[in-house]
């Protein structure tokens, strides 16, 4: 479910109205409904990234959000304002590590990529794949707190966080089952994902994406349809 933040002006400036009440009021109904939600959030500096801190904690408070996907803001696609300044995967990381005091730091997500190696090798998800335009990490719900799983798997991880550490033993052998959100509630899946954009697409790198855009013409890698192949597109 594509989600801008809590404030108006972030829907205003990315939508033209307002619907982040309405999209609250969406997000409890489908937990109602016993439904997983994965919450897709375009940032862009000076805009949401404020938010950033707060949309985790709101995560970590509902379990039925399973997943959070970070998309900096980059010059494809539909984007108009071609002279705004993209927003990149650093700004991102310092946007969370000030939104949530430091709970999730660089180096945090900096680490996530060695658990990442290895729950590639186990689900085969191709999210999990290394490649240079995601980093995606592993966040355990205590309450409100958000503890890196990477920080968990250290040796000092489970005397300090016993039931973190429990909590993340119960989740992984449920993780083939990312995409259905299937981790379980004490686990949040979280991802920070740069689009590639004209001047630097990385061709095979792109065609490694787990995003496909389905056309008349076939299926294709989201960076490679949207720098090479959309209409009016910035290649």
């Amino acid at each position: 479910m594509q989600f801008d933040g809590f404030a108006p002006g972030p829907s205003l400036a990315f939508r033209g109205q307002d619907y982040s009440r309405l999209k609250l009021e969406v997000i409890d109904k489908l937990g109602a409904a016993g439904l997983f939600v994965h919450l897709a959030v375009m940032v862009d500096r000076g805009v949401n990234d404020g938010e950033l801190g707060e949309m985790l904690r709101f995560a970590a408070r509902t379990p039925h959000v399973r997943r959070v996907s970070f998309y900096p803001r980059s010059h494809i696609g539909r984007v108009e304002d071609r002279d705004r300044r993209s927003t990149q995967m650093a700004d991102l990381i310092e946007a969370i590590d000030r939104g949530v005091d430091g709970e999730v730091r660089r180096d945090d997500v900096l680490a996530a990529g060695r658990l990442g190696r290895w729950l590639f090798r186990l689900t085969g998800h191709p999210m999990f794949r290394r490649r240079v335009c995601i980093a995606p990490f592993v966040l355990v719900r205590q309450g409100e707190r958000l503890i890196p799983a990477s920080r968990l798997l250290r040796p000092t991880g489970p005397l300090r966080e016993p039931r973190a550490f429990a909590a993340l033993l119960r989740a992984l052998p449920r993780s083939r089952r990312v995409d259905e959100g299937g981790w379980g509630a004490d686990v949040l899946l979280v991802n920070i994902e740069k689009f590639y954009e004209a001047p630097a697409l990385d061709v095979v790198g792109a065609r490694m994406c787990h995003h496909l855009y389905l056309t008349d013409r076939g299926a294709f890698p989201f960076c490679i349809y949207n720098t090479l192949l959309r209409p009016g597109s910035c290649a």
